[in-house]
C-alpha cells in the first residue's frame, strides 16, 4: 500500500465532521490541519487516528504555547487527543493560571 493510499483510508476512518465553535478548538484544528496538512479537522478527530507520533505531539504543544503562552504537558495530548478534549483542557489550564495570577496580586486586578 503507498504513502498516498494510507493517507486515503486514515481520512476515510475519520469520525464524522463537527465544525470547531470556540476560539480554543479552532486554533487547535487550525495547528492539526497545518501538522497533518489536511484541509478540515472536526471537534471529534483523533490525534493518533490522524497519524499522529510523538514528534507532532511535541510540535503541537509548541506550537500551542507559543500561540497562547500555555505550556501543556505531553501527557495530557496522550489523555485529550481530540480537538474537543485538548481544546477543553487548554480552557482549564487558562483558568488555573488566571487564577494563581488573581492569587498572587489581586489588588493589581481590582
Amino acid at each position: 500500500m503507498t504513502t498516498e493510499q494510507q493517507n486515503e483510508k486514515l481520512l476515510s476512518d475519520r469520525p464524522p465532521f463537527i465544525e470547531p465553535v470556540t476560539k480554543m478548538q479552532w486554533m487547535v484544528a487550525s495547528i492539526w490541519c497545518e501538522l497533518f496538512k489536511v484541509e478540515k479537522i472536526g471537534l471529534n478527530d483523533n490525534f493518533f487516528a490522524l497519524g499522529g507520533h510523538s514528534l507532532l505531539a511535541v510540535q503541537t504543544l509548541f506550537l500551542i504555547e507559543q500561540r497562547t503562552g500555555i505550556r501543556i504537558p505531553i501527557r495530557d495530548l496522550f489523555e485529550s487527543h481530540t480537538v474537543l478534549k485538548l481544546a477543553s483542557r487548554i480552557d482549564e489550564l487558562h483558568q488555573v493560571d488566571k487564577e494563581i495570577i488573581e492569587d498572587k496580586h489581586p489588588n493589581l486586578l481590582k
